[in-house]
C-alpha cells in the first residue's frame, strides 16, 4: 500500500545478522540475514561493508517510509557499538530513531513478543537476562576469557583439556579423544596444544567442537556427562542469579535460546531438571520470534516511553 510505514529490527550478533522490517499497518514481515556486525570481533571495516548491503536491502523495502529502528547488538556495551549503527542508520534513514541495547535484550523480547520473563543463552557465548515488573537483571555475558560458562566455547575448552588429561594420565580414557581426531586430525598431545594457542585458533574454532560432547554422551562417556553437568550447573547459577535479581521467583517464565541449548538436548534436559529443582513452579515456553523481531519490540517500549513523558531507556509495561 502506498501510504505504509516501516520499523526495523537488527539482531547484530557475532556470527551472523538479522534484519526484520515490519510493515506498521499490516503486521508483514520481511527477513533477510547477512554476515556478522560486532565490531568487537570482527574489524570496523568488514562490519561496515556487511552493514551496507543489509542497510541497502532495508531501505529498498521501506523507502523514506522508516519510522524507527532497534538494533539488538552484541557487544552493545561498548559506546562505539551504538556509534556505529547510528552512523549506518544515519546514511540510510537520516532523522529516523535509532535504539541500540544489548542482544540479550532483543532476544528476551522476541522471545516473549515484548512480555515480561528470562532468556537463557548459549551459543559460541553464554548470558541471561530477564526483565519483571519494570525491574531488569543480567548474569554471565563476559565474553569467553572472563565468563562464557556453560557456552559452546566453554564445552569446546572443557573436550580439549579433557582429552589432554586423559593422554597424560590424569584422567581415564575417553571417547571424546577418538571424536577429536575424526574431527580435526588431532591425535597427540603436541597437536592438541599447537591447536588451543595458534594464531588461526580463534573461540569460534574451539566453540565448534561442542556438538562431540553430544556424541560422546550418547555412549554414556564419563568425560563428557562431567562436561555437560558442569555446563548445566554454570547456566542454573546465571538464572538464579537473574530470578533473584528481579524478585519474580514465584512466577518465573524461562525461555532458551542459542544454537547450544537448542540442539543439544543433554545440556537443555539437564537445565530444565536443575531449574525445576530450584524454582518452583517454572513454566518453559519456546521462543516466540526471533532477536530482530525482539529489537523491533524494543524499539516501540521505548518509543512509546518517550512518547509518554517517561525516560526512554525504561521499559514501559502495559
Amino acid at each position: 500500500m502506498a501510504d505504509s510505514r516501516y520499523y526495523i529490527g537488527i539482531d547484530a550478533g557475532g556470527t551472523k545478522s538479522l534484519f526484520t522490517v515490519k510493515n506498521r499497518q499490516s503486521g508483514e514481515k520481511t527477513c533477510f540475514a547477512g554476515g556478522p556486525l560486532n565490531i568487537n570481533s570482527i574489524p570496523v571495516e568488514e562490519a561496515r561493508k556487511t552493514a551496507k548491503l543489509l542497510f541497502e536491502k532495508a531501505y529498498h523495502i521501506t523507502g523514506n517510509a522508516c519510522d524507527g529502528i532497534g538494533v539488538g547488538a552484541a557487544g552493545s556495551s561498548n559506546p562505539e557499538a551504538a556509534e556505529f549503527f547510528k552512523e549506518m542508520s544515519e546514511k540510510y534513514f537520516s532523522g529516523v530513531p535509532i535504539v541500540v541495547d544489548t542482544d540479550a535484550r532483543a532476544a528476551l523480547y522476541g522471545a516473549f513478543k515484548g512480555r515480561d520473563g528470562v532468556i537463557v543463552i548459549a551459543g559460541t557465548g553464554s548470558v541471561c537476562y530477564g526483565e519483571w515488573m519494570g525491574s531488569s537483571a543480567m548474569s554471565g555475558g563476559g565474553g569467553h576469557l572472563l565468563d562464557d560458562g556453560g557456552s559452546a566455547y566453554a564445552i569446546g575448552r572443557d573436550i580439549l583439556s579433557a582429552v589432554l588429561r586423559s593422554w597424560d594420565g590424569r584422567e581415564k580414557s575417553t571417547i571424546l579423544t577418538e571424536l577429536l581426531e575424526k574431527e580435526t586430525g588431532i591425535n597427540s598431545r603436541e597437536k592438541l596444544i599447537q591447536f588451543a594457542y595458534s594464531s588461526q585458533t580463534g573461540k569460534k574454532e574451539i566453540a565448534s567442537l561442542a556438538p562431540l560432547v553430544m556424541e560422546a554422551c550418547r555412549y554414556c562417556d564419563p568425560a563428557a556427562q562431567r562436561i555437560v553437568a558442569g555446563a548445566a550447573e554454570e547456566l542454573t547459577k546465571m538464572v538464579k542469579a537473574v530470578v533473584l535479581g528481579l524478585g519474580c521467583k514465584n512466577d518465573v517464565r524461562i525461555a532458551f535460546s542459542g544454537s547450544l541449548l537448542l540442539n543439544n538436548g543433554y545440556l537443555r534436559d539437564d537445565l530444565r531438571k536443575r531449574l525445576k529443582e530450584t524454582f518452583a513452579p517454572v513454566l518453559f515456553t519456546e521462543a516466540e520470534e526471533d532477536a530482530s523481531c525482539g529489537a523491533i519490540y524494543m524499539l516501540e517500549r521505548e518509543l512509546d516511553g518517550k512518547s509518554d513523558g517517561e525516560d526512554p531507556g525504561k521499559p514501559v509495561r502495559a
